[in-house]
């Protein structure tokens, strides 16, 4: 919303989203109720795309998408998004292991998942989602690191 439409969102006083967006044009439109039923047109259609692919990537495991990784190149010379991922996991697990060896399988585990988000759809079509979506669905936050 903010990012495509350059749509202002409306929050409460505690910081809450409201079901409310401020726009603003630089024209002088002739009838405002068509220019309101058009960005309310294009917002809900934009978020109906990110329920969809959120809706669709919750069907995924980010565990079970970790191996499409090795398809994404991070840099030329420095190999994919994989090999990116196992150096963070071999360099994570070197510290750790000083650091409190007990959170070893913890830390292994995030880092494990740490770019499996890069190949779902949500992250597909809103990149500056990567590493920021979460969900308030009942389960969501537990399924994500299955």
């Amino acid at each position: 919303m903010k990012e495509h439409q350059r749509y202002f969102p409306m929050v409460d006083g505690e910081g809450k989203l409201l079901p409310y967006f401020v726009c603003i044009s630089n024209v002088v439109p002739k009838d405002r109720k068509v220019v309101v039923k058009g960005n309310e047109k294009v917002l809900r259609a934009r978020l109906s795309d990110a329920a969809y692919f959120y809706q669709e990537d919750l069907k995924v495991p980010l565990a079970k998408r970790v191996d499409q990784l090795k398809k994404v190149v991070f840099q030329a010379k420095l190999g994919t998004s994989y090999e990116k991922m196992e150096r963070f996991k071999q360099l994570a697990s070197y510290t750790v292991q000083k650091i409190d060896p007990g959170l070893r399988g913890t830390v292994e585990r995030v880092c494990l998942l740490c770019k499996a988000d890069l190949v779902t759809g949500m992250v597909g079509e809103f990149p500056k989602l990567q590493g920021v979506v979460e969900g308030n669905t009942p389960g969501c936050r537990e399924r994500r690191w299955t």
